[in-house]
């Protein structure tokens, strides 16, 4: 699908999406029925013709509706959107406790390797997963776990060179078949790295790659499509914080020790380190 830069993008007043071009362009269409990149049917294609007449009518409704309250919305319609969010997150509490028949002997594992490893714990993804692994790495960093993140697509661009023969990689994927993580695995591989997955799918190619696997619970996503990564991404960050938290733990990582990786904001201030404690441990790596 092709949307250059004069075309607009957004919701309609009516609350479906459209994708429209703009009214100094040529009449051109965005979208067809075999659009693949979408991976489902467009059910509307929008021409230059349609725009003046879908823009004029869209700000007659725009000036009617930007007045719109909350107290505006009717009580059968409030209900509906209250039950939804309910339902979403009932689903990934669902999610979160066969998340904790998960944690297993493999889990420990896993937290002795991170423990008693050298160098930092890498961690990898893509998508969501990506930026679910970027909270995880630095809650690890945060206590007491040297970390850091690498975007796996940007692997093959240099940033294998981020990763070090000390150090172990975490590569979140849900499906454990994203191709960007085929350089990470064959890296590893080559160099002796451990390789944790954090995956649905411990029979996945990445999965079958690692030599260690950490699952994520096979449920169900929580939008009506049931592909946008929701209870996925929830359970992958609670597993993360699994994995943070016992390695703390088990360091035996305590408030003060917090306070030194964390000296400014209110965080900060519960830790009960000293300004003069925060400017002197800064001052040492200067």
């Amino acid at each position: 699908m092709l949307i250059s830069n004069k075309t607009r993008a957004g919701p309609r007043p009516d609350g479906r999406f459209l994708y429209s071009v703009m009214p100094d362009h040529q009449p051109k269409v965005l979208c067809t029925s075999e659009s693949r990149e979408m991976d489902m049917p467009m059910k509307e294609v929008v021409l230059q013709s349609d725009v003046t007449a879908a823009t004029s009518e869209e700000s007659v409704t725009n000036t009617s509706t930007s007045s719109a309250s909350p107290e505006s919305i009717d009580s059968e319609e409030l209900a509906a959107y209250l039950e939804e969010g309910k339902r979403v997150v009932r689903a990934e509490a669902q999610a979160l406790l066969k998340l904790e028949d998960l944690v297993n002997d493999e889990f420990g594992t896993v937290v002795a390797l991170f423990r008693r490893t050298i160098g930092r714990v890498v961690v990898s993804g893509v998508g969501k997963s990506g930026i679910i692994g970027r909270k995880i790495s630095a809650t690890f960093s945060s206590m007491g776990t040297p970390s850091m993140f690498m975007h796996a697509g940007d692997a093959t661009h240099g940033d294998l060179g981020m990763i070090s023969s000390d150090d172990v990689v975490l590569a979140i994927s849900k499906s454990g078949e994203s191709k960007e993580f085929g350089a990470v695995i064959c890296f590893c591989s080559r160099f002796g790295i451990p390789l944790v997955a954090m995956t649905q799918k411990p029979q996945s190619t990445l999965g079958r790659a690692a030599q260690y696997r950490l699952t994520l619970p096979d449920v169900p996503e929580a939008c009506g499509m049931k592909v946008a990564p929701t209870t996925s991404s929830t359970a992958t960050l609670a597993l993360g914080d699994a994995l943070a938290v016992a390695l703390s733990q088990a360091r035996g990582f305590n408030l003060r020790d917090f306070g030194l990786f964390h000296p400014g904001g209110n965080l900060g201030t519960l830790s009960k380190v000293t300004q003069v404690e925060a400017t002197c441990l800064t001052q040492s790596y200067c």
